[in-house]
């Protein structure tokens, strides 16, 4: 039996459609519907969990059924995001559904992770900030990166952030090129739904 999985999930990997290949298509409905099935623990911040939810209403209205990740994760959204408000809720794990069923947990790390970083004196806040600019990414895509780097610096273990979404890709990697040194960067693993599947399915993770 292998170590749970520590995921970031980008918004683009939660929803089956948009302009993506057919590939990562299918493969977010896979992951979808295995990952409440493995022990995983998913990283996200009260603000992610609102945008989250805006995202699920607008894009998945015509995808029914739906995998059991994402419906779940619409069933318990107004209970995350009510916990979040709370910090007694945060840096601890949540379940996604109250029945045990599901082996994925949601791990509130706070209520916006790129404050923290710039509470923190960070450096990371600082060049994720330039890089904001320079790619054009928005609030949400910044917030999803910000929360892999705070997740690998509360853990000091590898997290692996799934997208999709080419400016959030770009980010990281000048990240990772700009800040070799910070054992933060270095912890942080990219991959899309595609990759993340295909290591699942080669892992004895269940």
């Amino acid at each position: 039996m292998c170590s749970s999985l520590e995921l970031v999930l980008d918004h683009s990997a939660l929803t089956p459609c948009g302009d993506k290949p057919e590939e990562e298509k299918k493969a977010i409905r896979r992951l979808g519907d295995i990952l409440p099935s493995i022990d995983t623990t998913w990283y996200v911040t009260g603000k992610y969990l609102k945008h989250t939810q805006s995202t699920l209403e607008k894009e998945l209205k015509g995808h029914h059924p739906l995998p059991k990740l994402q419906s779940s994760l619409q069933r318990a959204l107004w209970e995350l995001l009510k916990s979040t408000r709370s910090r007694r809720h945060h840096c601890k794990n949540l379940p996604l559904s109250s029945n045990g069923e599901v082996r994925l947990k949601l791990h509130v790390l706070s209520r916006n992770a790129y404050k923290d970083l710039g509470q923190r004196g960070s450096e990371l806040y600082n060049v994720l900030g330039e890089l904001r600019d320079k790619y054009g990414i928005g609030g949400e895509d910044v917030e999803v990166v910000s929360i892999a780097l705070l997740a690998s610096i509360e853990t000091r273990s590898t997290i692996t952030l799934v997208t999709v979404d080419r400016g959030i890709i770009e980010v990281v990697e000048e990240l990772k090129r700009r800040l070799s040194s910070p054992s933060e960067v270095n912890l942080l693993k990219l991959e899309r739904p595609s990759e993340l599947l295909a290591r699942i399915s080669c892992t004895k993770y269940f």
